[in-house]
């Protein structure tokens, strides 16, 4: 159909021109036979100011539409983006890019942790095996990992139902918790980022391990142990996500008591090349060139 003052043609069932503004007799061109129809005279429409939907609602004689289906219609939206983003946090995917599962593979900071991180099965049943390091097979003990709220960097991973291994039995005895985290990076064998280890004690004691691979190739690196009356100091290196140098310079010195291996040294990371994609391996330097330890991340096929 076109519109009666102007002539310009219009979609089917307009109520108001969006050339010229004017009402429209709301008949469709294809009602009428062609034949009878005389050749509309395309006139060059006037210059019409661009017209918003404030303008239209006020123009006289134009329907007034009812916004309570909108106003409704916006609450559902937003109650359901709000589910969403609940359910998001939750799970500890906002608030910190956190993932629902680790990799699975073998992950070995030699000369840092005292143990290689083995991690296997599917998402939500994954299994963390805590294996002799440099290579060793030897298993400590492993439990299934569930997701234990998270913090800055994402999801902090529980080992639960730790099953030790007979040779290791003693210790079954005295751990209480497992807790770790690991870096999003190493999905693609790259160990920049922050790592945790954390290991409560049944008498309260804990030890703790943070490791921390900066951009530039640089590492910190601090471990100890706290007595009970500092626990709550060692758990919040991890719910807390502190740097390597924010626990040296603040749980580390103010510990009751503190293990003899914790240390703030800054090492450098260097590739070393591999033929295989699925294995990256890097030394660990100090200051003075010499070989400190080993990196390597082993990603499953």
């Amino acid at each position: 159909m076109f519109c009666p003052k102007c002539g310009q043609e219009l979609p089917d069932g307009s109520k108001f021109c969006p050339w010229c503004g004017a009402a429209s007799t709301g008949v469709a061109n294809v009602s009428q036979p062609k034949a009878a129809d005389p050749a509309p005279v395309q006139t060059p429409a006037p210059a019409v100011p661009s017209v918003s939907a404030t303008d239209y609602a006020a123009a006289p004689g134009a329907p007034k539409r009812s916004k309570k289906p909108l106003i409704l219609g916006g609450i559902a939206v937003v109650a359901v983006a709000a589910v969403v983003a609940i359910v998001l946090f939750a799970t500890g995917v906002l608030g910190g890019g956190g993932t629902k599962s680790i990799p699975n593979g073998r992950y070995s900071l030699y000369g840092i942790i005292p143990y290689d991180f083995r991690v296997s099965g599917d998402a939500g049943e994954q299994t963390l095996e805590l294996v002799e390091t440099n290579g060793g097979t030897a298993v400590l003990c492993s439990g299934t990992l569930v997701p234990d709220g998270s913090n800055s960097y994402g999801t902090i991973w529980r080992v639960e139902d730790i099953e030790f291994s007979p040779e290791y039995s003693s210790s079954s005895t005295t751990t209480d918790s497992i807790r770790v985290q690991f870096p999003e990076s190493i999905a693609e064998g790259d160990p920049t980022g922050t790592w945790y280890l954390e290991i409560s004690e049944s008498n309260g004691n804990v030890m703790y391990s943070v490791v921390q691979f900066s951009e530039d190739g640089t590492v910190q690196a601090i471990s100890s142990s706290v007595h009970l009356e500092a626990a709550d100091l060692a758990t919040s290196v991890l719910d807390d996500a502190l740097s390597a140098e924010d626990v040296f310079n603040g749980v580390y010195q103010r510990s009751n008591y503190r293990g003899d291996y914790g240390f703030s040294e800054t090492l450098t990371l260097t590739s070393v090349p591999n033929a295989d994609p699925l294995i990256h391996v890097y030394y660990l330097e100090n200051q003075n060139g010499e070989l400190h330890g080993i990196v390597s991340i082993q990603l499953d096929e």
